[in-house]
């Protein structure tokens, strides 16, 4: 499936020490192959209108949420769960 990174997803990426990186890397690798691996824990975020925003644990503290448009999955943002929530 093909995928795409949003700016936002870019810059927090880019601000982060390489460990959490190659977790990302993981996370997306493991979308990518099958959205329903249940180590990920995907599911819709609820509240959300007018968007189907999704998201994936990247570790027990840390999410990355995306979105699917054009044939292909939109990764919207990466941070900590909390922060997540307030700006999928």
């Amino acid at each position: 499936m093909e995928y795409a990174l949003t700016d936002r997803f870019k810059r927090k990426y880019g601000g982060k020490e390489k460990s959490s990186q190659d977790s990302i890397d993981d996370t997306i690798r493991q979308l990518i192959a099958n959205t329903n691996y249940p180590g990920l824990h995907c599911h819709k975020i609820r509240g959300i209108r007018g968007k189907s925003i999704f998201e994936a644990y990247i570790n027990d503290e840390a999410r990355l949420t995306f979105e699917y448009g054009n044939g292909a999955i939109i990764f919207r943002t990466n941070c900590h769960h909390d922060a997540v929530l307030r700006n999928p």
